[in-house]
């Protein structure tokens, strides 16, 4: 089988990479990251520990550890599991979700299922599957490779719940867990009895949470479930070895060679050279296999760059028309192709993302054989270590610490501490606009739109545009030169929106929009919200667009919405009522204060934010209307 591989094509290359690349050989940033030492080692530290063990630990690795990695997969199997639920948050679940949205870990009698959320009605969604039965099938893997992580504690607790209320006590050898020593998760599982093995091949702890894949048993123990043998899984990572060629004991001249001819070196040097000019948003094209590594990519290069204002943000298959500007947009397409298929060349791409034209563009092409079980998943291995490569050499180009998330802090700080105090959670009381089902005052009321956390000099700037708007509203269409018909009910929430992003558009202020929803909400009305948002962002003002679930995402992009690159507005919403999970015991309290600050974090880094707090599920489909009547004022503003 041909070994995977991966090619980087400059189609238009805005600033010259060149010079950055050289600088990566001539400086030897890859022996820095092999040797743990120089300029990289300083980047890579966070509370006094290197994190580097993600560029060699494959390559250290011994036969008998992917041996025991083979067996504790066998040892799942053999105590009955057929569905295993992978719990975490971040990097500690997300190449789970990306392989398992592939089918890249299906095996006979076997699923692997990711849970990366505390919603109630996630859980309400799994448990509807959970009789007796059913349960002594079903297998949990708790990861958490941060030492506070909380959510793979409240899975563990409601699993514990469940099994109690059926009647299930065998359930210790379907339980596993994965963290670090003296970690919140590990003092749990000791407490409770729960198996627990180290991240690290080596027992080691210097990974960090969203560069865990290839490197550690986040990897290696689902890809062991899917492929069911040591042999296997020791190909994978003698081809992920020949792929990459990283060993620690790579000479000088090898370490050179490798940095001129490695495709993510040359992206990096590429993305460096850009964001050296300003261009910190990368507009990402995707095919049908690229698609499900987005959220890993996004997750690795925000979580790691984005840093005291600066730092790159990952958007991906935009369709950007209305006022788009292209002075901070890069685009590169990245797509898998068959062993043999010829690369792509320049003009060839037919993706459905549209952007400005002659922005700085490029193509990864990454040789992955999808039918192989061990091909495609050493060519996921490999794109897993190409990026985390990517990242640590723009790092070390522009200077930003890649370890660490300090801008997270704050919002895990305000989710304890009001899920911790007394009483009912604060939701805002005041500085609310009503959500109502139409535009007539007397409409039901069906949530509230909070302006509380925004600025006071955005606030004066909104109220002006929001006069603005008004008048607007009782002129026709042709009185203000468009030919936008409003197609919902005016409400003051599609107002206050709209005269918000006006504000932040006038000030040259909005350089993307933001939907947060705390959860993982479906229906109809949510996918009109959805819908909604990338119509406002991407047609009428013309800007890249995040979707977002809380508290997934939390542990990822926050990062970059709150310390990243500026000029965003984003857009929470949290339901208060919640469905109550049927089978188990299991309190929302943290769930719903995790939502709460987030955006008290984001209104003290003084990020645009609004929150939109919904009655309930039914309520989606108003707040959708609002925005599409936001979008249709701003559309007469033209």
């Amino acid at each position: 089988m041909t070994v995977p591989g991966a090619v980087f094509t400059v189609e238009r290359a805005g600033a010259d990479p060149r010079p950055a690349l050289e600088r990566l050989v001539g400086d030897d940033a890859l022996g820095q990251l092999l040797l743990r030492g120089g300029a990289m080692a300083e980047l890579a530290t966070e509370s006094g520990d290197v994190k580097l063990d993600w560029v060699d630990q494959l390559a250290r690795a011994r036969p008998a550890d992917l041996e025991h990695v083979a067996s504790l997969a066998a040892s799942l199997v053999d105590a009955g599991v057929e569905r295993l639920v992978w719990s975490g948050m971040g990097g500690s679940v997300q190449t789970v979700a990306c392989l398992a949205t592939l089918g890249w870990l299906s095996a006979p009698g076997l699923e692997i299922v990711p849970l990366d959320s505390t919603d109630p009605r996630v859980l309400a969604r799994l448990a509807a599957d959970l009789g007796r039965d059913a349960l002594r099938r079903t297998g949990i893997v708790a990861v958490s490779m941060g030492m506070t992580s909380e959510e793979p504690i409240a899975h563990l607790r409601w699993f514990d719940s469940v099994a109690d209320a059926m009647g299930v006590s065998d359930r210790s050898r379907r339980q596993l867990v994965m963290t670090l020593p003296g970690s919140y998760l590990d003092d749990y599982a000791i407490a409770h009895g729960i198996r627990s093995v180290p991240l690290q091949l080596d027992g080691e702890n210097h990974v960090a949470g969203r560069m865990s894949a290839p490197a550690t048993r986040v990897f290696l123990l689902p890809a062991a479930l899917a492929l069911g043998s040591s042999d296997a899984l020791a190909e994978v990572v003698a081809r992920w070895r020949e792929a990459t060629g990283l060993r620690h004991d790579l000479s000088r001249d090898e370490r050179d060679d490798l940095s001129r001819c490695d495709p993510f070196v040359a992206l990096a040097s590429w993305l460096g050279a850009q964001l050296a000019e300003g261009r910190d948003m990368v507009l990402v094209d995707t095919d049908e296999t690229t698609a499900a590594f987005v959220p890993w990519i996004e997750q690795v290069v925000e979580e790691s760059l984005c840093k005291a204002g600066k730092g790159l943000l990952v958007f991906a298959d935009q369709t950007l028309e209305g006022d788009a500007t292209p002075e901070r947009l890069v685009r590169l397409r990245l797509r898998a192709r068959a062993a043999g298929e010829p690369l792509s060349t320049t003009g060839s791409w037919a993706g459905p993302a549209t952007s400005p034209p002659g922005i700085p563009s490029a193509t990864l092409d990454l040789e992955i054989d999808t039918a192989d079980p061990v091909a495609r998943l050493a060519g996921a291995a490999r794109l897993f270590t190409g990026w985390s490569l990517t990242v640590a050499a723009v790092g070390y180009l522009a200077g930003l610490v890649f370890a660490g998330q300090p801008g997270v802090e704050s919002y895990k700080r305000y989710a304890r501490e009001l899920r911790d105090a007394p009483g009912p959670l604060p939701f805002p009381t005041a500085d609310l606009v009503p959500l109502t089902t139409g535009g007539d005052p007397a409409a039901t009321a069906v949530g509230v739109l909070w302006l509380g956390a925004l600025d006071p000099g955005l606030r004066e700037d909104a109220v002006r545009a929001a006069g603005t708007l008004a008048a607007l509203r009782s002129l026709p269409p042709a009185a203000t030169g468009s030919s936008v018909v409003s197609t919902s009910p005016a409400s003051a929430a599609s107002t206050q929106i709209a005269a918000v992003v006006s504000a932040l558009r006038d000030a040259k202020s909005l350089a993307y929009l933001d939907l947060t929803v705390n959860g993982d909400p479906v229906g109809a009305g949510w996918d009109g919200l959805r819908g909604a948002m990338r119509r406002l962002a991407g047609t009428i003002v013309g800007v890249p667009l995040k979707i977002r679930s809380g508290p997934r995402d939390y542990h990822s992009t926050e990062q970059s919405q709150v310390d990243g690159p500026p000029d965003l507005l984003s857009l929470r919403v949290a339901v208060r009522r919640l469905p109550t999970v049927p089978v188990g015991e299991y309190d929302d309290r943290f769930f719903q204060a995790q939502s709460l600050g987030t955006v008290l974090a984001m209104r003290d880094a003084g990020r645009p934010v609004l929150l939109a707090v919904l009655d309930d599920d039914d309520a989606a489909g108003a707040l959708a209307s609002a925005l599409d009547d936001a979008g249709d004022l701003l559309g007469r503003l033209r």
